[in-house]
């Protein structure tokens, strides 16, 4: 089985609040990571949305590219006080940037918490930069 060392990507899908919850594996810089482990995370953290926990995720893809931004997600106007985007992962090879509308864009730090308030559009894109020409992005919002 082939194995991925890319530890920055393993540890960004999960969300920062997560990261000492009973996930079925944790990594840290360094470590490879097998595909299943991943999924075995993933079904994990759908399992708790779907039992009905205090922990509300949703993951959103986009495809992404240094030639513009792209929408990854427009927070629902019934959503009461928005939605914290908690974690990403990108193939651009550095740090998505960011805006949210038409405001000025942004790169986010790791350790800070986005709010997507209602009715609100986060887009992405690759730095100009990147590595790759085009490539996804994934999203991890916790719903408020």
């Amino acid at each position: 089985m082939k194995r991925i060392t890319a530890p920055w990507l393993w540890l960004a899908l999960l969300p920062w609040s997560l990261a000492s919850a009973d996930l079925p594996y944790t990594f840290k810089a360094g470590d490879p990571i097998r595909a299943s482990e991943l999924n075995a995370n993933f079904q994990y953290l759908e399992s708790l949305a779907a039992s009905g926990s205090d922990v509300a995720l949703t993951r959103r893809k986009t495809s992404m590219s240094s030639g513009g931004f792209r929408d990854v997600v427009t927070v629902p106007d019934t959503a009461t006080n928005g939605w914290l985007l908690r974690s990403y992962v990108t193939g651009c090879g550095s740090e998505p940037i960011l805006r949210i509308d038409d405001d000025a864009s942004f790169t986010m730090d790791r350790d800070a918490v986005l709010l997507v308030r209602p009715g609100e559009t986060l887009r992405a894109r690759c730095p100009v930069s990147a590595t790759e020409i085009s490539t996804v992005g994934y999203f991890m919002f916790h719903e408020q």
